[in-house]
């Protein structure tokens, strides 16, 4: 295939990708027109044919938290071929150019939800974390204590910088959140939704301080009454005790015609802990894949235990070759210095090694899967660096 059938999208081709995705996708071919006018188109390719566009691919510019520390992250969405040009490598050519235009912006990582794996284990991508749903019963919840603050409505102007603060210290806590770096991407994404009347978002304020916000929706879910629902979650972050108790509180106020509570959250969501049976449930637990587009400043950038250790390892990466080293890597206080290595051992595709900067693969298993010989010396040492919580992901994009 030419390369020039890859390109960057015209203005006034916003409705034929929107059909492209909706065919592709099973989505609403009205509604996805209708949102068409917030497609980035600087930041998507397409492929075009004698009879037009057929494949599409976009990212969105994000940061993405590993360990204390964000790396610019290109979250790949909108990956889709019409059904009569399938199997014939337009996608993996859309998204190919994606990344490498990420690459030169100076992104750093790329992440992305798959429908199907090989495809983007043939681009250098592997399973990296989790988005887990996790649903309980509004009723199950405990009730609350009197005098907590009362949630108030979400306004744009006043709370969206507030919302972004209170959002980027809840995930500098966690591995693997991403983080829209752009207003206009919480506003009309996550915040508001004109199209979505059921949505509602509220804050919690303490101190001056936004230390909670949960951005909800109503779901059908008739049972003796037609009129019953469920309340499902955009987003659900709380800093403190008082902000989660408060959050809590005005979910259990939905008690009555509400019937559950839908929100993402950590495969282990410590919210369970104040549940008093084993009502609490996954609705769904899906897994993302993860993508080094530049293993030397993706080493230096990321957050590291505060330990002391130094390990040596080459890379396999067909697309970016100047991935491959050797590396030599120093940790000193949390702090990692990269630099050439003379020798290594036998190298690790970037996929594999993708898996272990997220701490989804640990260094053990991936002796079990072959990915690293059981003598290699960088085995013990990387089992240090990406011990911690299993990586995992809010938001679906």
């Amino acid at each position: 295939m030419s390369q020039e059938l890859v390109r960057a999208p015209r203005d006034d081709e916003r409705e034929r990708i929107a059909e492209v995705l909706a065919m592709s996708l099973n989505l609403s071919r009205e509604a996805s027109i209708a949102r068409s006018h917030l497609y980035p188109l600087q930041d998507m390719r397409v492929v075009t044919l004698d009879d037009g566009i057929a494949s599409t691919a976009g990212e969105f510019r994000f940061d993405q938290w590993f360990s204390g520390r964000a790396l610019p992250c290109s979250a790949i969405w909108g990956v889709a071929t019409v059904p009569e040009h399938r199997g014939a490598g337009l996608a993996s050519a859309a998204t190919a150019a994606v990344l490498r235009s990420a690459r030169e912006r100076g992104a750093l990582v790329s992440a992305l939800y798959p429908a199907v794996l090989r495809p983007y284990r043939a681009l250098g991508f592997e399973m990296a974390g989790t988005f887990t749903k996790h649903r309980i019963a509004i009723e199950a919840l405990p009730a609350q204590p009197r005098g907590l603050p009362t949630p108030e409505l979400f306004d744009l102007d006043r709370d969206l910088a507030g919302v972004r603060a209170c959002y980027r210290a809840f995930a500098a806590r966690h591995t693997g959140p991403v983080e829209p770096t752009a207003d206009a991407h919480w506003a009309e994404r996550i915040m508001v939704r004109t199209d979505d009347e059921s949505r509602r978002a509220v804050v919690v304020r303490e101190h001056d301080e936004i230390t909670g916000f949960l951005v909800t929706g109503r779901e059908s879910d008739p049972g003796p009454l037609d009129v019953a629902f469920g309340l499902w979650t955009e987003a659900f972050v709380a800093n403190t005790g008082t902000a989660l108790r408060s959050l809590l509180a005005y979910v259990h106020g939905f008690m009555g015609l509400g019937r559950w509570f839908q929100w993402s959250g950590p495969p282990n969501d410590p919210i369970g802990l104040l549940v008093g049976d084993q009502s609490l449930a996954v609705d769904m637990h899906y897994r993302w894949m993860l993508r080094l587009l530049e293993v030397r400043a993706s080493f230096e950038c990321r957050g590291w235990p505060a330990i002391d250790a130094e390990v040596t390892f080459a890379v396999e990466d067909p697309m970016f070759p100047d991935n491959a080293g050797p590396w030599r890597v120093r940790i000193d206080g949390g702090r990692a210095e990269v630099t050439p290595a003379d020798a290594a051992t036998r190298p690790i595709a970037i996929g594999a090694l993708s898996s272990m900067f997220s701490g989804y693969l640990r260094a053990h298993d991936a002796v079990r899967l072959g990915v690293l010989d059981a003598d290699d010396p960088a085995v013990p040492v990387f089992s240090d660096l990406f011990a911690g919580p299993d990586p995992w992901c809010p938001f679906f994009f």
